[in-house]
């Protein structure tokens, strides 16, 4: 029998009960190959899977007031130490570092790259099935929460991410930090949702939460926190004010002027950015103009 810990607040359910959940499927990711103990192992998790909807579905008046009570789930700590693993992978393969000829050099890396690794392989399978599973266990029960954290879940994906929002008509707030395959969300769709949580290296879901954040479209009040990063300031003169905004060392000039556009009600095209006299070139990243943090960018808009 699962019992809460007093100092747990009963409108989170204790994620040690999703590990369990979770758990019980990993036999399949690990059965790389048909043989009669791989196969038993898949057999018996099934069964013990099947026997939980059973029991969660007899106990209707324990599901009724669970569903009906949760207002928070967290399920970063499901993947906290893996995704150290991955971005550990990543930086071995792709590391971003200075070159004589050319400045830095440093491109995002692709989730094929990273799957040829077999620790990073692992990592994925358990994560696709445990995406699936969150969509169809998640949503179709738990109708109240209005906080959902998804960190360290690399590879959800978008329409997964989509569908299962759908099904959760009182979220407010969602976390999607080193959710690195969620590059686009349609914040007009979900009506209640108005706090972002993401990574400064979530570059294009970055740009794209911005630009509706500015809509004119939305109606409410967009909150975006970003983690991770440093802080630079935009002098713009031609409005007479100063603004803070986190930047990363793996920006390129370009990506800046894009995360800004939109705040600046102008083009990226139009907007140049000036630093130690020096105007800065839209190719360049960050630290290659010595850009660091608490930097004071001069902003200048052409009409």
């Amino acid at each position: 029998m699962l019992s809460l810990n007093r100092s747990c607040s009963f409108n989170q359910l204790p994620v040690e009960i999703w590990d369990i959940v979770f758990s019980f499927m990993e036999p399949v990711f690990d059965a790389s190959k048909e043989n009669s103990k791989s196969i038993t192992f898949i057999q018996t998790y099934t069964r013990k899977l099947r026997e939980w909807n059973a029991a969660r579905s007899t106990s209707s008046i324990f599901y009724n007031v669970v569903k009906s009570s949760f207002s928070v789930l967290d399920l970063s700590p499901l993947f906290s130490t893996e995704i150290i693993t991955i971005a550990k992978v990543s930086d071995e393969m792709n590391p971003f570092m200075p070159s004589k000829k050319q400045g830095f050099t440093w491109s995002f890396i692709t989730d094929d790259q990273l799957e040829k690794e077999e620790s990073v392989n692992k990592i994925f399978k358990r994560q696709d099935e445990v995406c699936k599973y969150l969509v169809r266990g998640v949503g179709n029960g738990f109708s109240s929460i209005s906080k959902l954290v998804l960190d360290n879940m690399y590879r959800l994906q978008e329409a997964q991410l989509e569908q299962l929002c759908d099904m959760l008509p009182n979220l407010t707030h969602l976390s999607l930090l080193h959710c690195n395959n969620v590059k686009h969300f349609n914040v007009s769709k979900h009506a209640k949702i108005s706090h972002f949580r993401i990574h400064a290296f979530q570059l294009d879901l970055r740009i794209e939460l911005t630009r509706q954040q500015y809509s004119q479209q939305i109606n409410r009040v967009i909150t975006i926190e970003v983690e991770g990063g440093y802080e630079v300031f935009l002098s713009y003169l031609a409005k007479q004010l100063v603004h803070t905004v986190k930047a990363c060392h793996r920006y390129r000039v370009g990506d800046l002027k894009k995360i800004v556009a939109p705040f600046l009600e102008k083009e990226p095209p139009s907007i140049r950015f000036i630093f130690a006299g020096t105007d800065l070139d839209d190719e360049r990243f960050l630290p290659d103009c010595s850009i660091s943090t608490y930097c004071t960018l001069h902003v200048v808009c052409r009409n």
